[in-house]
């Protein structure tokens, strides 16, 4: 018995060893995909309404049985594909401009993450798109105590974040490393705790929201962050900060034909 077990040892080390127990996976495509630049479309044409302001060429991922569209910028496609923060991603500017038409078949059923592997496949192919992660150093905000100390009261209960549906409000028990990830819901750079407060606190803010100029566009709230100052004793000081991002080594602008 004890033979036959080290023989099977055996066998199973030979094929770890010649790669059969990790497979390489296959990449998935989709059934049919059009990608093409959006010649139409005015990226300098605003519209205000409602005190935002509408591209109308924009139409942000959706998602139905058997199909994905957008009308996006490249920059957009890449971050839903890695499902990634926008600042996560190190490439030329122009990857900001311009709108892609996409529209891609798939099977009825198939789930988004199984349709992002679908979308890296089209990027790759299509925008012959290569990059590697590496560390950079960005721009980030640094949540810090003010001069004259915190103005908060410190809770029991566990961290969480309650937001309300409206802009301009915020009230709930929240962490300091929680507070900073909601922070950068609001603003043009990711946001890192370095308050040194290590409790839960209970949070209350009310301010005068600003809006970003475009659709999907991440700005700087100057509204939140004087709130924040202002009745919190907390500051956002702009720094730099080493971070791991996905740094793009080649993009084609126009893509392959469909």
């Amino acid at each position: 018995m004890v033979s036959r077990a080290l023989h099977l040892t055996a066998l199973l080390t030979v094929f770890a060893s010649s790669g059969f127990s990790q497979p390489a996976p296959a990449a998935v495509s989709f059934d049919v995909v059009s990608v093409k630049m959006n010649i139409d479309a005015d990226t300098n044409e605003i519209i205000e309404s409602k005190k935002k302001a509408i591209r109308p060429a924009y139409q942000e991922f959706r998602y139905t049985p058997g199909r994905v569209t957008c009308s996006l910028p490249l920059i957009s496609i890449i971050r839903e594909a890695y499902s990634i923060e926008t600042w996560k991603i190190s490439g030329p500017k122009w990857l900001y401009d311009g709108v892609y038409d996409l529209v891609a078949t798939m099977p009825p059923g198939t789930p988004r993450e199984t349709a992002r592997l679908m979308l890296r496949t089209m990027l790759a192919e299509r925008f012959a798109l290569k990059f590697h992660w590496g560390n950079e150093e960005i721009p980030v905000y640094l949540l810090v105590v003010g001069k004259r100390g915190a103005k908060l009261a410190e809770a029991s209960n566990v961290a969480k974040v309650q937001k309300s549906v409206q802009r301009g409000y915020f009230s709930g028990t929240t962490s300091m490393a929680a507070f900073a990830a909601w922070i950068y819901d609001n603003s043009d750079l990711p946001v890192v705790d370095k308050t040194g407060l290590q409790g839960n606190y209970d949070v209350e803010l009310k301010w005068t929201p600003e809006f970003a100029d475009l659709p999907g566009e991440r700005f700087k709230d100057g509204g939140l962050f004087s709130a924040i100052e202002e009745q919190l004793g907390l500051k956002l000081n702009l720094s730099k900060s080493l971070m791991t991002v996905l740094a793009i080594d080649n993009v084609r602008k126009v893509p392959a034909e469909n």
